[in-house]
């Protein structure tokens, strides 16, 4: 029996919190959807096909899902499969082999009537794709009795691609529009799965728990700060409005940036970053 199984393997979330866990001494499989490619278990999360036949492991993440807002507006009932009644399934499975649980949520579930929301916060989401982790939540935690959901902020990477096209633009003295009313409390890919690892392994952890920078910005403030750090001429930015420009229209564009981490700095007993530093 692998230690973990990690449920979606092929996405950059994914690939990170495998490579945690490897760097423990953990056996990790991960699944894909991409039937024949190679030796991985084959999964698909809206016919869930491969269920019946996942291999057994000790623990097992739950990050594959449907994050696109607009696709989840447009296609509620697809997405509810992948988004809810997967994982709801994936969870019952678990919980007959013994096998912790940890769903991979969202901020998103939050709908910005409460600044900073803390874990246990009531929330309203105002997207299709909130909505679906909200309910995917309780599903799984009455589904499997040792699970948790972490929620995560804005996850960046190097090479993130709306920063690096900023930095590009900038440097060829191109204009760039950031928004000046859409706020970020980005959380670095590799401290991400740092949380999902520990998570992971931490049987009897249950219940919701987040994770964001421990302040947050406007994306414009993002664009200056990044024009500053490369000496750019922040003359080309051009802030925009984001409800101006595409309004919500539940892309989740009211969900807070910031959401209170305390839980997982309790267990982890790491603070969360300033947003500069990630």
């Amino acid at each position: 029996m692998a230690d973990c199984l990690i449920v979606g393997g092929d996405s950059k979330l994914s690939k990170a919190i495998a490579g945690r866990l490897a760097d423990r001494g953990l056996d990790v499989i991960s699944t894909t959807r991409r039937c024949g490619e190679d030796a991985r278990p084959f999964l698909d999360l809206e016919s869930l096909e491969g269920l019946d036949r996942l291999p057994a492991a000790g623990c097992i993440a739950i990050v594959a899902a449907e994050s696109r807002f607009d696709i989840c507006a447009a296609e509620p009932e697809r997405t509810h499969k992948i988004n809810v009644s997967a994982p709801q399934q994936i969870a019952q499975w678990a919980e007959t082999i013994g096998a912790r649980v940890l769903f991979i949520s969202s901020s998103a579930v939050h709908d910005g009537s409460v600044a900073h929301p803390a874990e246990d916060a009531q929330v309203s989401p105002d997207s299709v794709y909130g909505q679906h982790k909200y309910e995917a939540e309780g599903l799984v935690s009455g589904a499997c009795r040792d699970s948790a959901s972490l929620r995560p902020a804005k996850i960046i990477h190097a090479g993130f691609p709306l920063f690096s096209n900023w930095l590009a633009a900038l440097k060829a003295g191109e204009e760039i529009t950031p928004f000046s009313d859409y706020t970020v409390a980005p959380v670095y890919l590799d401290v991400f799965a740092d949380a999902a690892a520990d998570l992971l392994v931490a049987r009897g952890e249950t219940g919701v728990f987040q994770i964001s920078s421990q302040d947050e910005v406007s994306y414009a403030d993002v664009a200056r700060w990044l024009a500053r750090k490369s000496g750019s001429d922040e003359s080309h930015i051009k802030p925009g409005s984001a409800l101006g420009k595409i309004g919500n229209s539940g892309l989740g564009i009211s969900a807070p940036a910031m959401v209170q981490c305390s839980r997982l700095e309790a267990l982890t007993g790491r603070a969360m970053p300033r947003w500069e530093q990630t």
